[in-house]
């Protein structure tokens, strides 16, 4: 009703808002990335035709992962302040997987297009 979430109005959807939590608190260094490494040692599931990179970090998964000392300090204000004067809109994706900010072009799959505010030759 106030323009912030719904996908069925265009806006965020419940699971982007989530995804963005926990891509908050990676970047934070609260929450541990268990799928840092995939790139460099895939582990693949394959179903029908489809084939998946599902490796996971085993010491991050086990609970060996140390949260960095003294802990992050994060926060609903912190999470405001960080997507809006810290995250690069149009810029960069949020990628759990990774936990880093990464450029639309390192997710050549991904079928970004212009919202409102924005001119197509800005998403060039």
């Amino acid at each position: 009703e106030q323009g912030h979430h719904g996908a069925q109005y265009g806006h965020l959807s419940s699971y982007a808002f989530t995804l963005m939590v926990i891509f908050y608190m990676q970047v934070r260094g609260a929450l541990p990335c268990l799928q840092e490494w995939g790139q460099e040692f895939p582990e693949f599931y394959s179903e029908g035709a489809r084939t998946f990179n599902v490796a996971m970090d085993e010491d991050k998964m086990s609970g060996r992962w140390q949260k960095p000392h003294p802990g992050p300090v994060v926060s609903f204000h912190d999470f405001l302040r960080f997507f809006a004067n810290e995250f690069q809109w149009g810029e960069w994706v949020v990628s759990v997987r990774t936990g880093k900010c990464l450029s639309p072009e390192s997710f050549p799959k991904l079928k970004m297009k212009p919202r409102d505010g924005t001119t197509s030759e800005q998403w060039k």
